[in-house]
């Protein structure tokens, strides 16, 4: 009895990341380009995350004052600084063929489908069963294999700790979509 009852806690906290990098390396594995790949995956995703997310557990009322826009302008502000030092020119978000679908897929759609994967399931739920550490870790442990290369990896790590680290701290899911699409639309237009 013991052993299902910890199963199904691993299950619920480690299978949203696990599926979601399997299907995006699946469309990858078959070329299916990105944009299709973003339009079938993210209804999917918000439906599942609604069916299993109460929605008020994660969007708690804000109440943002000019330290905490300073504190997520500096976070995004350095997260693209250390990006750009750390990755040598190279990122996840660096589309060879940009087009506005690309930018739309890119800029909007991954990181709400990210965020609402690795932060609003596989961190929300880790949190609860084994911890704020462990969760930390592991749900970024799972973002960076969800990105293409080593380099990327490494650098969405450290990118993973911190919007979990601003979704802790501010309780809803809606900071660390902005601040992610915060950052990939600012590194897009970087590498450019």
């Amino acid at each position: 009895m013991m052993v299902n009852k910890w199963s199904g806690k691993w299950c619920e906290f480690l299978l949203p990341s696990i599926g979601f990098i399997a299907i995006q390396n699946l469309f990858l594995l078959i070329n299916l380009p990105s944009v299709i790949t973003a339009f079938i995956i993210s209804p999917i995703i918000i439906l599942y995350f609604l069916k299993k997310v109460d929605i008020r557990a994660c969007t708690v009322p804000l109440k943002l004052t000019v330290k905490d826009f300073a504190l997520l302008i500096g976070v995004v502000l350095c997260v693209i600084g250390a990006t750009l030092v750390f990755n040598g020119g190279e990122h996840s978000v660096g589309i060879a063929n940009v087009n506005i679908l690309n930018a739309v897929v890119a800029v909007i759609i991954a990181p709400i489908n990210e965020e609402l994967v690795y932060r609003g399931l596989t961190y929300m739920r880790g949190r609860d069963h084994f911890g704020v550490p462990f969760s930390t870790i592991v749900s970024s442990l799972l973002f960076a294999v969800g990105h293409t290369s080593f380099s990327t990896m490494i650098s969405a790590f450290f990118v993973g700790m911190i919007l979990n680290a601003i979704y802790q701290k501010y309780g809803n899911i809606f900071i660390p979509i902005i601040v992610h699409c915060f950052i990939n639309g600012i590194l897009m237009i970087v590498y450019l």
